[in-house]
């Protein structure tokens, strides 16, 4: 069982803290992941640039939160005489009491709810970028038909591309 008092209050407290910023992180990650999936077809190529500055930011906020997890989860492993990596959200549920008990299923719940809509959210971008990938391969195919290759830009600057190939050259 969990020590009693302050300590307890204040694990659960600390807890929670970090599981609130989970739950912002996760919602901005959804919020992104929407947002590119409009800003994509839409063309407009600093909005997208912005968006994926946005979250870069993001990812580097979620290290800073998951190693502040990681030290509630230690905490609480410790309080409750086991193993960290073996505690779960769902565990320490179970091992808690009215009002703290509450507080972290409802955190928990929401996490679970948002983890699903990230979840679906990235499977929409990237079916999009598949998309993409498919109709620009295609129109290139189509304005060069001849097994030549051709000059595309990349992010690593410029790029000969090949009818025919998809999207890996094993040639090169």
């Amino acid at each position: 069982m969990m020590p009693t008092g302050a300590t307890r209050t204040q694990r659960v407290a600390d807890l929670a803290a970090v599981l609130d910023e989970e739950i912002d992180l996760l919602a901005a990650r959804r919020d992104q992941l929407a947002r590119l999936t409009v800003a994509i077809p839409g063309g407009d190529e600093r909005a997208t640039e912005r968006l994926l500055q946005q979250m870069e930011r993001t990812q580097q906020a979620q290290a800073q939160t998951d190693n502040r997890l990681r030290a509630a989860r230690n905490a609480m492993a410790s309080a409750l005489a086991c193993d960290a990596s073996q505690l779960r959200l769902s565990r320490l549920v179970d091992r808690l009491d009215g009002a703290d008990r509450d507080r972290i299923e409802r955190r928990r719940a929401r996490i679970v709810a948002l983890v699903e809509a990230v979840r679906r959210e990235h499977i929409k971008a990237a079916m999009l970028l598949s998309e993409c990938a498919r109709i620009n391969r295609e129109l290139l195919e189509s304005l060069f038909p001849a097994s030549t290759p051709v000059t595309t830009y990349g992010a690593a600057g410029r790029e000969s591309w090949r009818p025919h190939t998809g999207l890996v050259d094993t040639e090169s």
